[in-house]
């Protein structure tokens, strides 16, 4: 039997939203040319791609077909479709949630701001627990905020990495968030025109 706390593996990406919609796309297809059954949910239909990693090629057909784009606007129907994404015939093991922040600010919530993050990142974990339990395997939530990576989301993410930009934002650095005497890694990139993002390099340091 699957327990809450290992079945679930939960990984929470901030940074500004463009490049943070570019790490959970990518994300999307990476799992699905992996096999795995992805659900992506963003506040809004993503035109294209605003970036394109360089050694990725076009996702295969197999992979598409993996891959359910859900656009949610607001908070309500992201709800709603969590409470019921156990009862879908095809059950994903990988949950992408992009812009977060569109559902913790939404006007139409009036709980304080730390109770509805709370609210909200217990829903996810919930509805993706009870995927997992039907499903008998481990699963994954992945999700992007651009606000400040707030101490309540280390509560329900075990793993946090934050976007960092330099030299007008053509140098992007993605850095784990390690506990204290823990190892950080850090996957620099490098922008190439407006279009193509390079991996340069990984570098190891210690807190």
């Amino acid at each position: 039997m699957f327990s809450d706390k290992s079945c679930v593996n939960a990984t929470l990406i901030s940074g500004t939203k463009e490049t943070c919609s570019f790490f959970i796309f990518e994300a999307a297809i990476h799992w699905a040319e992996e096999g795995h059954r992805v659900i992506y949910i963003a506040p809004k239909a993503l035109q294209s791609p605003p970036l394109t990693h360089h050694d990725r090629s076009n996702p295969s057909t197999e992979a598409f077909k993996l891959m359910r784009f859900m656009y949610l606007p607001n908070y309500e129907t992201l709800v709603e479709q969590l409470v019921d994404l156990h009862s879908f015939a095809s059950l994903p093991n990988v949950l992408l949630v992009d812009d977060l922040d569109n559902y913790i600010e939404d006007p139409g919530v009036k709980d304080k701001r730390e109770v509805h993050i709370a609210r909200l990142c217990a829903i996810l974990l919930d509805t993706m627990n009870a995927c997992a339990v039907i499903l008998k395997q481990n699963v994954h939530i992945c999700v992007s905020i651009s606000s400040e990576c707030e101490k309540i989301y280390q509560l329900y993410f075990d793993k946090l990495w934050k976007i960092e930009e330099e030299d007008d934002g053509n140098i992007v650095k993605v850095k784990q968030v390690a506990a204290c005497n823990a190892a950080n890694k850090t996957y620099e990139y490098r922008k190439y025109g407006s279009e193509n993002i390079i991996l340069k390099q990984i570098l190891y340091s210690q807190n």
